[in-house]
């Protein structure tokens, strides 16, 4: 596949839609820019999502349920005052 595109005079260039639709990218993903003699190659960097993870890790404990900071000291003052 051969496609052009310009450079902006900010350094910014868009990526042909049919790049983006043959590499799978998406708004907001990250590139790798590598020079390698006189030659640009740019490749998707693996997104990686805590549950991606979390999925990988496998045996890893899994997170507790959040706690509510307010309620711990109360009750915790309320078990200071009561001794």
């Amino acid at each position: 596949m051969n496609v052009t595109a310009t450079l902006t005079s900010k350094g910014q260039v868009t990526i042909p839609q049919a790049i983006r639709e043959a590499l799978g990218l998406d708004a907001g993903m990250r590139l790798s820019f590598e020079l390698d003699g006189g030659e640009l190659r740019v490749c998707p960097l693996p997104s990686t999502t805590w549950h991606e993870l979390w999925h990988t890790a496998g045996s890893a404990p899994r997170p507790k349920a959040p706690v509510d900071v307010d309620a711990a000291i109360q009750a915790a003052v309320r078990q200071r005052i009561s001794r």
